[in-house]
């Protein structure tokens, strides 16, 4: 038989504590009661029949504490002795309420469980042994985890052809979920609503074929931008059907173009803001030739040529391609089939953006170091193997002095072949025109400036819309160049399509915007949702559905947390130091302030002022109007690190900063323009690099 719940036992001590009374008031016969139960036996209380006396009923007046049933040290929750007067089922009813007070810390408890397991990853058989515990002190809490998460007991999928299973979580139940949630928000004086979309494949296990094609997307006008799971496919293979994969995103996207979505009683238009993916996906989902195939460019009809068994695009004047001419297939041979995609109100060439991430870092800058260390011969490109220890020793030289705006520190150049994405994004925008001066050869180091600035530019959100011509310029002038110093099969795909990335720059604003770095951010979280082989696709929609369902208040906590445009002040102090012009009333050790933090640290306190002005911050400190001011020793010369293409300090970027002036100046932190990363150069001689891929 199951044991009754302490809510049941409660309710039957209170009806017999009534009967009891009720037989008192109305019984004037005598009674026995014990007056002893000091008799043990094993340790053990035990009432003897000797130990029974005779006593005089009580009379009306009596109350319950004077004849016993009461015990005169019972106490209410608070410490008080209840009153002689007071009701029994008051006192119960009050320990009511206490219990419902529990069961209301159960419950914020259950919530705080789910958020965890929802953050880390923690697996089901963890969270059951973790609940096994906590429920014998919190008997409200469910024993099995899947109560707790409100886990669906079957997921349906849907067959494809290929033995793939694919399940359609929906754009707009997934949107007005987040919006419930409070995960999604517009601006007020927004009205339409833009996704982004995302496509790639994803390796599950090294020892199995077995992978995932999820569709991802991302609102990128909402004031949190946050990663979700639109449609998920799994397979030994990438889906065979190109038409039957997006058959459900494409129907359910044109009926939202067509109705819009309504969101807090709101309706909002909808539209497709781009579709980012890397060249194999998208030639995929396009239905085009693949990137190493000769009419595979997709924004000019330049035709490749076979040089050193790989194809090549050596010029740059060809034409360009339209929406017009790719609905209309009018180079047959880019095709080699019709997209579900073209049912959409999307421009087939312009709305898929070239991926920054996968083009120009894991594509031009890796294919450049792999020259420099292992090219050929005969164009003097391959560097000398001290030169390639210096380069290594001094990116490991710098590792302490990377701020922590970066998910990677420099790696040696040994391991090149494991670096990621971030790692190759350092190298060009910051660490290689400080390593790589004075060690690759004049030529060389010239050309990798043109793509360094180039790149700069684009990514910054200040230069990039009035730098994007000169950008293009540079970049034509980087492919143009790169035949005489690499040879001319370093002209493939992705280097001739540098070309083509500044037309994305006019329409995104900036390219940061359109790369995929948050959606392969997200990828790691999807391969954690699978833990065993077994029904991978059921595990990892089922995750995502208990994702949706749990920690819905800390999820507001957290979303409300990102805001860029505030300024917070964290980690009180009084190490000072203090500066007379600003009547402090708290310091602090962290500052966050448009989407980065300062720290009192080396690495973290470079900052430059809106005025021009660099200093390292030496303390944060608030008035007691609550304005953040920030204390800081100003470098009082500012020169360009480099003269070609043009000087750096023109661009606003790139300075050797020297003559720290240790007289403490004061600044409102709103005037904080950008982070800056510092890098020691010479004795008291920094470079000074403004951080540009942050938002």
């Amino acid at each position: 038989m199951a044991a009754a719940s302490s809510r049941s036992k409660r309710r039957r001590i209170h009806d017999n504590v009534e009967k009891a009374l009720l037989a008192i008031a109305q019984d004037s016969t005598h009674s026995a009661t014990p007056t002893d139960v000091t008799g043990y036996v094993d340790g053990k209380t035990v009432l003897h029949e000797n130990d029974l006396v005779q006593y005089s009923a009580p009379s009306p007046s009596t109350s319950a504490d004077a004849i016993g049933i009461l015990p005169t040290d019972y106490s209410s929750s608070n410490g008080g002795v209840y009153a002689d007067d007071q009701d029994v089922a008051e006192i119960f009813s009050s320990n009511e309420c206490s219990d419902d007070s529990d069961e209301l810390n159960d419950d914020c408890l259950a919530d705080d469980i789910a958020h965890w397991f929802k953050e880390c990853s923690i697996p089901q058989v963890h969270l059951g042994s973790l609940l096994t515990i906590l429920k014998k002190y919190h008997p409200s809490l469910p024993k099995d985890p899947r109560t707790l998460l409100e886990t669906v007991r079957e997921v349906s999928v849907k067959d494809m052809g290929g033995g793939g299973s694919y399940h359609h979580l929906g754009v707009k139940k997934v949107l007005q979920n987040m919006w419930n949630r409070g995960l999604l928000r517009l601006p007020a004086d927004n009205q339409q609503l833009l996704l982004q979309v995302n496509m790639d494949g994803l390796q599950l296990f090294k020892s199995s074929g077995y992978q995932f094609w999820p569709i991802l997307g991302s609102v990128v006008n909402a004031l949190y931008k946050h990663v979700f799971e639109i449609g998920l496919y799994g397979g030994y293979k990438k889906p065979a059907d190109i038409a039957e994969f997006l058959c459900d995103f494409v129907s359910e996207t044109k009926q939202l173009e067509d109705d819009g979505i309504t969101l807090g009683g709101v309706t909002y238009s909808f539209a497709i803001h781009s579709i980012v993916c890397d060249a194999p996906a998208r030639s995929y989902i396009k239905c085009v030739k693949p990137h190493n195939s000769y009419s595979s460019c997709e924004r000019c009809t330049e035709v490749g040529k076979w040089v050193s068994g790989r194809v090549t695009f050596p010029t740059t004047d060809k034409p360009l391609r339209t929406d017009h001419s790719f609905r209309n297939m009018t180079d047959e041979d880019h095709h080699v089939g019709k997209s579900p995609l073209t049912a959409l109100s999307i421009d087939m060439i312009t709305q898929f953006p070239l991926d920054e991430m996968h083009l120009v870092y894991l594509g031009v800058v890796r294919r450049l170091i792999i020259y420099w260390l292992r090219g050929p011969i005969e164009y003097q490109s391959r560097l000398p193997g001290r030169a390639v220890q210096t380069l290594s020793k001094h990116l490991l030289c710098l590792q302490q002095h990377i701020c922590n705006d970066f998910a990677r520190k420099p790696r040696s150049l040994a391991e090149v072949d494991r670096w990621k994405a971030t790692e190759f994004r350092l190298f060009l925008l910051y660490l290689g025109p400080i390593i790589l001066n004075g060690v690759l050869p004049v030529e060389h180091y010239r050309h990798f400036l043109l793509l360094h600035v180039a790149i700069y530019c684009l990514t910054s959100s200040r230069l990039c819309s009035s730098h994007i011509d000169y950008a293009q310029k540079l970049l034509l002038r980087f492919v143009g160049e790169a035949p005489s110093l690499y040879g001319a099969e370093f002209v493939v795909y992705n280097v001739h399509s540098l070309i083509h990335i500044c037309d994305d720059a006019r329409i995104y604003k900036r390219l940061q915007d359109v790369n995929a770095f948050k959606y392969e951010c997200h990828m790691k979280k999807l391969k954690k949702l699978v833990h065993h082989p077994q029904n991978p696709l059921k595990q990892a929609v089922k995750r995502i559905l208990e994702k949706q369902n749990v920690a819905q208040a800390s999820d507001k906590h957290d979303s409300s947390s990102n805001r860029g445009d505030s300024i917070v002040g964290q980690h009180e102090h009084s190490s000072g130091p203090i500066c007379s012009s600003v009547l402090c009333v708290k310091q602090f050790s962290k500052l966050f302030v448009k989407s980065f933090q300062v720290v009192l640290n080396r690495k973290n306190n470079c900052v430059m002022f809106a005025n021009g002005d660099i200093g390292l911050v030496c303390n944060i400190v608030q008035n007691h109007n609550g304005e953040i001011f920030v204390l800081y020793e100003q470098f009082k010369k500012i020169t360009s690190f480099f003269d070609y293409p043009c000087q750096s300090e023109d661009l606003g970027y790139c300075f050797k900063a020297s003559h720290l002036d240790h007289t403490l100046f004061a600044a409102n932190a709103a005037t904080i323009a950008t982070k800056c990363l510092c890098l020691p150069h010479e004795k008291d001689v920094f470079v000074v690099m403004p951080l540009c891929h942050v938002n």
